[in-house]
């Protein structure tokens, strides 16, 4: 789950994957929680209950003050709740022989306690003809889009066909990784697709705030 100031709780990285099938959206709940806490993995599952383990912070990461909405190609950090063994960052880094995903041997996705460049991402527009003309403004909830590590510039993946380990409390896990899939036109596959999921706000929530994702500032 991610928090932020007016969106509230987002859903474990952006929470519901979308699938297209046939021209239609198939919305399936994979969630992203670390699966061994001493090794900082992490991974996917349906489990969509938040808790500590599948807690994420939206946090500034090119110095944007608090409280600023979150905007297509700006720079941001995902970082884990206090809760969850210290506060760690989502990070990711070009694959090698000694470092790569378990299973796929794609590029791997860890957490740190360190803050720096591999902590990096950003959102995408989702069109890719579209792509330029949003960049800059705000990213919206409940819409699709593309999750992008600023060091590779390799997407974030869930890799629905590759399980970690059998059920756990969360149900079956699979692998995620960064890692661009381009189908024959040159658009990213579906697994690349993230849905940003707003929860229930209080009923003094304003409209207009509920229409912002906000980022809040590293500390």
């Amino acid at each position: 789950v991610i928090k932020n100031h007016v969106a509230g709780w987002l859903f474990a990285l952006f929470g519901f994957l979308v699938n297209s099938e046939g021209g239609k959206h198939d919305q399936r709940g994979y969630c992203v929680h670390s699966i061994i806490a001493y090794s900082c993995n992490i991974g996917g599952a349906h489990s969509m209950t938040p808790c500590v383990r599948n807690a994420f912070i939206i946090t500034s990461a090119d110095g944007t003050s608090d409280g600023e909405v979150l905007r297509y190609d700006q720079s941001f950090a995902l970082r884990m709740t206090a809760g969850f063994d210290g506060e760690l960052f989502l990070a990711s880094d070009h694959k090698t022989f000694l470092k790569c995903a378990k299973k796929s041997r794609l590029q791997e996705l860890s957490l740190v306690e360190e803050f720096d460049f591999l902590c990096w991402w950003k959102v995408i527009y989702f069109d890719p003809q579209e792509r330029l003309e949003n960049e800059g403004y705000p990213v919206q909830v409940n819409s699709k889009v593309l999750i992008s590590h600023c060091k590779t510039n390799q997407c974030l993946a869930a890799l629905v066909f590759i399980y970690l380990f059998g059920l756990s409390l969360f149900g079956k896990e699979y692998e995620l990784t960064a890692r661009t899939f381009l189908d024959s036109h040159k658009a990213e596959r579906d697994s690349n697709y993230w849905l940003l999921m707003q929860l229930q706000q209080d009923s003094d929530t304003t409209d207009d705030k509920q229409e912002d994702t906000q980022i809040k500032e590293c500390s």
